[in-house]
């Protein structure tokens, strides 16, 4: 019998109902939707709000599971303080302009290895986007 639990927000923190009690997910989560489907749950394994400053400056504002962004040459290379058990895992990313509003910023994935990504932001005309970004960073597995 699978046991069922009921979770509570504290704040920031979901607890079980029963203080003391371990749950393990280790395995796959799943939920059920409105058919009674059940339906597989992907948590995001890392994420980071990154400025690229127009000095060249990087600064991670928050993150989870990322050790560092780095730039190298017209891309950033994304590292993982846990690696990754493969790399089937997807990366979506999204950036702003600090100067520019109206410009459109694209990414280019590539070099994906357990420890670390490359990721590379083009305005809409195909240049390399360097600095004076405001980066969003996700990565499911």
């Amino acid at each position: 019998v699978t046991p069922t639990y009921t979770w509570t927000r504290d704040g920031t923190t979901l607890l079980p109902a029963n203080s003391g009690d371990d749950v393990d997910i280790s395995g796959t989560l799943s939920t059920s939707n409105f058919e009674n489907d059940v339906v597989p749950i992907y948590g995001i394994r890392a994420w980071a709000n990154v400025t690229v400053h127009n000095n060249g400056n990087i600064n991670i504002n928050g993150n989870g599971n990322i050790a560092s962004v780095v730039a190298e040459g017209d891309n950033f290379r994304v590292t993982f303080s846990t690696p990754m058990s493969s790399t089937n895992y997807a990366v979506f990313a999204m950036a702003g302009r600090d100067t520019d509003a109206n410009n459109f910023v694209g990414f280019i994935q590539n070099s994906i290895t357990v420890n670390d990504f490359l990721i590379g932001a083009k305005d809409n005309g195909g240049n390399a986007l360097t600095s004076g970004l405001i980066l969003f960073i996700q990565v499911v597995l």
